[in-house]
């Protein structure tokens, strides 16, 4: 596959898990990144019961269910494409890490399940900012999780909105909105590895459709828009489970894993 080429650097900004590489598989295969960050924010014990306790107790085992997963495909990681491919990792876990950040600083960042605020200043010292994914309707739908939200509820369609960062909690100038319908036989899992491969396709055609200069001056709809109803999601709670089960969702199904290595093997 040919690479898209452009006259400015890429960066990404992620966590290294298996849902990461999944939201920017294209990206790698089809752009040149400069340098990956990945965050460490999230790694160590304290942290992790802090999730426990906000989560409904089906969600978190849900969670390190995905974790032992991401362990047997852990060759589906975009710390180990980097390796394999020659490209710079740096690791970071703190605001100072990111202010630090000056000799690779890129010209475009790309976000993808990065745990940390990136700070403002640091946002608007890059050349064409920092582009993020949130799978829901912004700017009316924002908050944790959207994806387990809108499935666990019972949605019909999952939205994927593109915006640059601001350094707002899901605000900033909105570039193009894509919709999922979720099918009837998706799991939770296999859903949001759909939402994630479709984005992971439009991060590329958006880049390569025209400059990114142009892309993002050319915004009319911003997430911060006070006019519309506003809606947060915190993390999934016993009170959505409790909807879920309602609702006659799954989690996790058995043909996932099938799924899962067609997907790997795709990739």
């Amino acid at each position: 596959m040919n690479k898209v080429k452009t006259d400015f650097s890429i960066s990404i900004f992620a966590g290294d898990n298996l849902f990461t590489f999944l939201s920017m598989s294209q990206v790698l295969k089809t752009l040149d990144i400069d340098r990956i960050f990945i965050s460490n924010f999230n790694q160590d014990s304290k942290k992790i019961k802090k999730i426990y306790a906000k989560t409904s107790l089906q969600y978190f085992i849900y969670r390190s269910f995905v974790q032992v997963i991401s362990i047997f495909f852990r060759n589906i990681s975009i710390k180990n494409f980097a390796k394999k491919n020659g490209i710079p990792v740096e690791f970071v876990s703190t605001k100072k890490d990111i202010l630090g950040i000056s000799k690779s600083k890129p010209d475009l960042a790309l976000a993808a399940n990065f745990d940390m605020i990136i700070p403002t200043d640091f946002i608007n010292s890059l050349k064409f900012g920092i582009m993020n994914v949130h799978a829901a309707d912004l700017p009316k739908d924002k908050g944790i999780s959207p994806v387990v939200w809108a499935f666990c509820r019972g949605d019909e369609e999952i939205f994927i909105s593109f915006y640059m960062m601001d350094g707002g909690i899901d605000t900033g100038p909105i570039i193009k909105k894509e919709k999922i319908i979720i099918n009837k036989k998706w799991s939770l899992f296999r859903t949001y590895c759909e939402v994630l491969l479709r984005a992971s396709q439009v991060i590329p055609e958006l880049i390569k459709s025209k400059s990114f200069q142009n892309l993002s001056e050319n915004n009319v709809e911003s997430t911060d828009t006070p006019e519309i109803m506003e809606s947060y999601n915190s993390w999934p709670n016993k009170e959505l489970h409790r909807i879920m089960r309602r609702t006659g969702r799954s989690y996790f199904k058995l043909s996932d894993l099938s799924f899962l290595i067609r997907t790997k093997n795709q990739l």
